[in-house]
């Protein structure tokens, strides 16, 4: 399946502290383009011109760590990634981004947690257009994002929730561009620019055991920042192997 994220690593985890490495690879969803890919007659008669179909391969180095002291209750969580981004008649791109938070709980709100967030990126070339060459992905040559977040991780009666949504600034500066990237034709065609202002984003996962093996997922979400906006609806199914019954699972977890 190519729109699953594959990947292997290492990871240790306890109650105050934890980290993980990994390589992974996985499809980049943000277009039709980058996920699916395009193509229009070609020069050549009898052809056609592909392009599109999007993957990153990269690695990942993340982990969390509870607090000190009296900032015990604060728990510090982050990743960082780096990443090669490739795909049929598409120029090579390369990434590097930063995802960090910090958050506490709420006294009297079961599984709310709040704090601050931060996401900062930069890419080598901007492939944000859609043309041949291009990618269709957000690509800043500098992007960052930082605010105030609320998290939530909990159940409602049988369904598992997590969701989360933040509010704060963000700032993006996009590299001047060619017509087309891959072959560098029409030099400077398309002008680099910067933006900032509002900034906020929302998630929310809702999962459903349906027997032993099945679960029922639905994913709702959004980001609108300077110079991006994604909004986004998965209705998903999710097979364990080898999983327990939901009842098993429901009265393990009464215990």
């Amino acid at each position: 399946d190519v729109y699953k994220r594959q990947e292997m690593g290492l990871a240790s985890y306890n109650t105050d502290y934890g980290w993980n490495a990994k390589l992974f690879r996985q499809a980049n969803l943000e277009s039709i383009l980058s996920m699916s890919g395009s193509s229009q007659a070609s020069s050549t008669p009898g052809s056609r011109l592909e392009w599109g179909q999007v993957l990153e391969d990269g690695i990942n180095l993340g982990g969390y760590v509870t607090l000190p002291g009296d900032l015990k209750d604060w728990k510090a969580e982050g990743s960082l990634t780096a990443a090669r981004l490739t795909g049929e008649g598409v120029a090579d791109n390369t990434k590097l981004a930063f995802w960090g938070r910090l958050l506490r709980p709420i006294e009297g709100w079961d599984g709310v947690r709040m704090g601050a967030d931060i996401y900062t990126s930069s890419f080598n070339k901007n492939l944000s257009y859609y043309t041949p060459g291009f990618g269709g992905y957000f690509s800043p040559q500098a992007s960052i994002n930082l605010g105030g977040v609320a998290v939530y991780e909990g159940r409602l009666d049988a369904v598992k929730l997590n969701a989360q949504a933040g509010l704060g600034w963000g700032y993006a500066k996009q590299a001047a561009a060619d017509g087309n990237p891959l072959t560098g034709s029409e030099p400077g065609k398309y002008a680099g620019y910067s933006s900032n202002g509002l900034a906020t984003h929302i998630d929310i996962d809702a999962q459903l055991p349906l027997d032993r093996d099945w679960t029922l997922g639905l994913n709702l979400g959004g980001l609108s920042s300077p110079g991006y906006e994604e909004w986004r609806a998965w209705l998903y199914a999710r097979y364990y192997f080898g999983a327990p019954s939901a009842s098993d699972d429901q009265a393990q977890r009464r215990k």
